[in-house]
């Protein structure tokens, strides 16, 4: 049976996981999203929203991993380890890690 096709909920709820910066599923939307604006899926196809999408998804892939590892790091007690590793991604702009890198410090 499956369920009624709803473009215009798709594309809102891949736009509202747009904002969870530490996590693949932000880079999954990031993906999706693109592909509907890039495809014209319910919309009207827009190319610079897609590539701009598409190199959020490239962006986010690269320090997922690491923004993980500064996580468990923090969580295992490692809190020198963490904060080396927020800082370097930090240096990159990563609003997320800079944040987690100042309450680091502040923590400690």
């Amino acid at each position: 049976q499956g369920v009624d096709v709803d473009y215009e909920k798709a594309f809102s709820l891949f736009k509202s996981s747009l904002s969870y910066q530490r996590s693949i599923q932000s880079a999954e939307a990031y993906f999706y999203y693109g592909e509907m604006i890039h495809y014209g899926i319910g919309f009207s196809s827009d190319c610079a929203t897609a590539v701009s999408a598409y190199r959020s998804v490239i962006e986010k892939g690269h320090w997922i991993k690491q923004l993980d590892k500064a996580s468990n790091a923090y969580m295992e007690g490692d809190h020198i380890l963490a904060l080396t590793i927020y800082e370097k991604i930090a240096e990159t702009g990563n609003r997320l890690a800079q944040m987690n890198a100042g309450w680091i410090c502040d923590t400690m």
